[in-house]
């Protein structure tokens, strides 16, 4: 009790030693705050570049199988084209030839 009341009679400049003091811990705390912060900062940034390159992957993967689908109707697509085509002009030729043949 006499201590806190001998500060508390002290004038300000007297009690600088004090008061610094108080100030460095205070600080040397809000440091190590301040560096367990940055420290999860850093893990959450390398948990979202994981999830980004996932992401991408994914994108790319489902990208390519949409490209590949597409190709792959637009090949079928020409393929039924070019034989009902080659089998219509079949068709006409013997049809043609038939009626060459029967109609002298």
């Amino acid at each position: 009790m006499q201590d806190e009341k001998d500060v508390g009679d002290m004038p300000i400049w007297q009690d600088h030693e004090r008061r610094i003091t108080t100030l460095e811990n205070t600080f040397a705390g809000y440091s190590t705050k301040m560096d367990s912060v940055e420290k999860k900062m850093g893990d959450v940034e390398r948990k979202i570049d994981d999830q980004w390159g996932e992401q991408k992957q994914l994108l790319n993967t489902l990208i390519e199988h949409h490209l590949s689908t597409n190709k792959i109707k637009l090949s079928n697509f020409w393929k039924m084209i070019l034989n009902v085509t080659g089998a219509g002009g079949l068709i006409i030729t013997v049809i043609y030839a038939l009626v060459q043949y029967f109609g002298r």
